[in-house]
């Protein structure tokens, strides 16, 4: 099921499903995966994703503009964001791709450094949209 504010690209001849890598198999590893691409997106420390990643974390912030990172749906949206875009040809339903997001968001929170970048990032977002 597609979602109204969900970004979509038009699939190209030859476009498989998107798959994590082979030698990711257990649910741990892919787990850390997708929280290492989060963490990585996020420690550019600046606006400086693509264009699509910048413009769908600016839509987050605007949707929460003037919440805190504490606001509990404000990291699950940010990493939403950032997975459907990596990983937009997955085959998950909008519960999947929610769970997903939370469990990535929760360990991301639970790392202070992470934390604190996260903290930076979000206070970066809402000064963009000043």
């Amino acid at each position: 099921m597609a979602s109204a504010n969900r970004p979509q690209r038009e699939a190209q001849p030859g476009d498989q499903p998107a798959q994590l890598p082979a030698d990711v198999t257990d649910a741990t590893a892919q787990s850390q995966l997708l929280q290492q691409v989060v963490a990585e997106t996020i420690a550019t420390g600046g606006l400086a994703a693509a264009a699509d990643e910048r413009d769908a974390l600016l839509a987050v912030a605007r949707r929460y503009r003037g919440q805190g990172l504490d606001h509990a749906p404000v990291v699950p949206e940010l990493v939403l964001a950032i997975l459907r875009l990596r990983f937009d040809r997955l085959q998950m339903d909008e519960a999947q791709w929610h769970e997903l997001a939370a469990t990535v968001a929760s360990t991301l929170l639970e790392t202070p450094d992470v934390r604190a970048r996260l903290t930076t990032y979000w206070e970066r977002l809402g000064q963009a949209l000043a």
